[in-house]
């Protein structure tokens, strides 16, 4: 007889929902090649992600309309929506700026807005490792190289002990030697544009065909993907490093491409060996909860339409830009004052909350309040996915998985300033949001 175990279950806990996709072209980009992998009708690695990573943004850009295009974050990359009238989806140039620190806001690579340093975040394996980071690679980017085809990926880059996150990598001529018996790491395809020559490992993933959604069917598509535009060209040569991956140290070969980085890792298992890297994650991290460019949300539901920016609305609000401090994850991102038509719209009142980072944060008994302190919501049992948003209005309502209520029959927040601050459940300050005098 089966020996036949009951586990109790826990009580059953609310979760946020999931950001949306912030335009209908960003979920058709998606769809065809990462749904499959998403429902697991598909086993491979995934080219964008699960699904978007942040909310919708607008981001400076001087040739799009009005100055502005609406961009959304995934593990794996960033999506942009330039021109909404024409549609068209484009992917993120992020490898060179998270390397050199500077960020292009414009179709002219002139138009060039300094960052002041790249990401010292590690390229490849585990969160906690130190090296390679993006940052250390400056001086190895962009150097074209002669046609290396048939000759095998041996270099490996080298730290020395006393090395900090922004120290230059030097390359160990060589120093993978026994790869001249790996097949995958053989030179393949000379890319005359940058002077750079991708391993087979590298190029049997970017020209392969696989199974892909085609409406509402899996049909075979070949190639499965179109390498140029997702990925770029490449920028450097391929090189080994020795990285921590899931708490183990092994061989790792990367390259660095225009718009991607593309990792190979033999001791996975096959299908897994390359693998798109995590810069999307690294992106947002870098430029946002860095603090130095301040967040614009975008409402997903607004963009579903036409892929457009939401319009202002006529509600007031803070006419100064507001400050918004906290280490984060979670963090306060918007704040609507009390609208014009007081306790009659006292819903339309809101804070948004929102979950900047990769991993699920449970908020249950966290608390809002004002900066008066006797306005304090406390918060159900909840937590928020990666991407989560959850908006708490002043008035009263019946909670959902996207909204909150106070309770309250008139407005909370002043019209000429206040402070809303959002603690977690041992008291902690964990978001500060300020706006006005």
């Amino acid at each position: 007889m089966a020996l036949v175990v009951i586990v109790p279950l826990a009580p059953a806990r609310r979760v946020a929902a999931l950001v949306p996709f912030a335009s209908p072209a960003f979920g058709a980009a998606w769809s065809p090649v990462d749904e499959p992998v998403a429902s697991g009708a598909v086993q491979r690695p995934y080219l964008w992600g699960a699904g978007p990573s942040s909310a919708g943004l607008s981001e400076s850009y001087r040739d799009a309309p009005d100055g502005m295009r609406l961009v959304q974050y995934f593990d794996k990359a960033r999506m942009e929506l330039t021109d909404p009238a024409r549609g068209t989806v484009t992917t993120g140039l992020l490898t060179r700026e998270l390397v050199t620190g500077r960020i292009q806001i414009g179709d002219s690579p002139a138009s060039i807005e300094v960052r002041g340093r790249g990401s010292t975040t590690a390229i490849v394996g585990d969160a906690t490792n130190t090296f390679p980071t993006y940052s250390q690679l400056r001086d190895r980017i962009d150097r074209p190289q002669p046609d290396a085809t048939s000759q095998f990926v041996t270099d490996m880059l080298t730290l020395s002990p006393d090395a900090t996150a922004d120290t230059t990598l030097a390359v160990q001529s060589g120093g993978m030697a026994r790869a001249v018996d790996d097949p995958n790491a053989q030179l393949l395809h000379f890319v005359a544009e940058t002077g750079q020559t991708i391993p087979q490992a590298f190029w049997s993933f970017l020209t392969t065909d696989g199974m892909a959604l085609d409406n509402g069917a899996l049909v075979d598509r070949a190639p499965l993907f179109d390498w140029v535009p997702v990925v770029g060209l490449p920028i450097s040569p391929a090189w080994w490093v020795t990285a921590r991956v899931g708490g183990t140290s092994m061989a790792v070969m990367l390259q660095l491409y225009e718009r991607r980085v593309l990792t190979y890792t033999p001791a996975n298992p096959p299908g897994f060996q390359v693998e798109m890297g995590n810069i999307g994650q690294h992106y947002y991290q870098w430029r946002y909860l860095g603090a130095d460019v301040p967040l614009i949300p975008v409402a997903g539901t607004s963009a579903t339409a036409t892929g457009k920016p939401p319009k202002p609305t006529t509600t007031r609000r803070a006419t100064s830009a507001p400050v918004i401090t906290g280490a984060g994850p979670v963090r306060i991102v918007a704040l609507v004052a009390r609208p014009p038509d007081g306790a009659a719209d006292v819903n339309g009142e809101t804070v948004t909350i929102r979950n900047d980072g990769f991993g699920t944060v449970d908020i249950t008994h966290w608390t809002l309040t004002d900066v008066s302190g006797i306005n304090v919501f406390t918060f159900p049992s909840l937590v928020l996915p990666p991407g989560g948003i959850i908006v708490v209005h002043s008035g009263r309502g019946s909670p959902t998985t996207t909204d909150l209520y106070f309770g309250k029959k008139k407005g909370i927040w002043k019209d000429t300033g206040d402070t809303a601050t959002l603690r977690d459940a041992t008291g902690a300050v964990i978001s500060v949001y300020t706006y006005g005098k």
